[in-house]
């Protein structure tokens, strides 16, 4: 995809956005606070008592054939996680 700013091309992927965790979870690690936070790729449990999966959002983009995704995280009551 040529970049209409700049004119280089760029790669999809390095367009779509992600998350590497929750916000929440991501503040705590940074803190130090290690062993409150579980998680891998697609699961995040903070405390035993918050818990989150990773989401990806589709969205259509007119000039492109298929969609631009943006990788999230949604919270979850438990019993759903």
């Amino acid at each position: 995809m040529h970049c209409s700013v700049c004119g280089q091309e760029h790669l999809r992927d390095a367009l779509e956005l992600t998350f590497r965790l929750p916000d929440d979870a991501a503040s705590l690690l940074s803190q130090g606070q290690n062993e409150r936070v579980h998680a891998n790729e697609d699961l995040c449990a903070i405390d035993g008592k918050r818990f989150f999966l990773r989401a990806v959002l589709p969205l259509s983009v007119e000039a492109w054939t298929s969609a631009y995704n943006i990788g999230l995280w949604v919270e979850l009551e438990h019993p759903a996680f």
